[in-house]
């Protein structure tokens, strides 16, 4: 046994061993040491006190350790759970880092001080307090399911296969849905703004004086558009054909009303 810090340790194979033989163990080798320090510093009670505070300190911090690796074990997420996960609409950065980990975070909710502790030792731990790390330093607290997938590619976080086919499975398909609508719409728009425009020069050709031909219209305005001085405006014309073609005659193609 050597101290570590103020805390005993021992350096025994404790995998071995059952907790019953762990402890007699244990107890026996502090035993052996109080009792050869005591034979050396008979009266120093101050030292011989604080070997048997650092040794309680150091079973406790030891079982705090073995209860969190424990308290991991029995927090893998199943598929259940990630589909459960899933359906939510926001993650909070540990609950991310729990499901990118492989854990069900209700499981570990205010343990991450706990599961610090044994990051050095437990991968699961490492790779929840690694990903937390990474979120801190440049997300916002809360993140959607998706935005958690995309963002995991692109920093190389690996995604357990059940939580990403999950995450797909829900909001994939409403995403992909959203999307066709909002091209829908944008497109839709976009033909309302074109006729639009396109009846606003109907009536400005129809007061301007312009030819009713549109190659004939389209000859003025190449004049207008390349003139300089007074006799034009001197600037860059889109073609004599694409005003011909892309706007004179689909302005007068535009249906009327009866009568007009």
């Amino acid at each position: 046994m050597k101290t570590e810090g103020g805390t005993y340790t021992s350096s025994m194979d404790y995998e071995r061993y059952t907790l019953a033989e762990l402890k007699q163990r244990l107890v026996a080798e502090f035993e052996r040491e109080f009792d050869e320090t005591a034979k050396k510093h008979p009266n120093d009670r101050v030292f011989l006190s604080f070997m048997a505070t650092g040794f309680g300190m150091g079973v406790r911090r030891a079982s705090k350790k073995a209860e969190m690796t424990d308290v991991l074990a029995a927090s893998l997420a199943s598929s259940d759970v990630f589909r459960h996960w899933a359906r939510m609409p926001n993650w909070t950065q540990f609950e991310t880092a729990a499901l990118l980990a492989g854990f069900d975070p209700a499981l570990l909710h205010g343990r991450e001080g706990d599961i610090a502790t044994i990051a050095g030792t437990n991968p699961g731990a490492r790779c929840l307090m690694d990903v937390l790390e990474i979120m801190k330093r440049g997300s916002s607290h809360y993140v959607t399911p998706m935005q958690v997938v995309s963002w995991a590619e692109r920093f190389e976080v690996v995604v357990p296969e059940q939580l990403k086919k999950a995450v797909l499975d829900f909001w994939g398909a409403s995403e992909r849905t959203d999307a066709e609508a909002e091209r829908s719409q944008g497109t839709k728009l976009r033909a309302d703004r074109e006729e639009t425009l396109l009846r606003v020069i109907a009536g400005l050709w129809e007061v301007s004086g312009l030819p009713k031909k549109p190659t004939t219209a389209a000859d003025r305005l190449e004049a207008l558009f390349t003139g300089t001085g007074d006799g034009g405006w001197g600037w860059e014309k889109p073609s004599k054909k694409t005003m011909a073609d892309a706007v004179f005659a689909l302005a007068a193609r535009l249906p009327r009303n009866q009568g007009s």
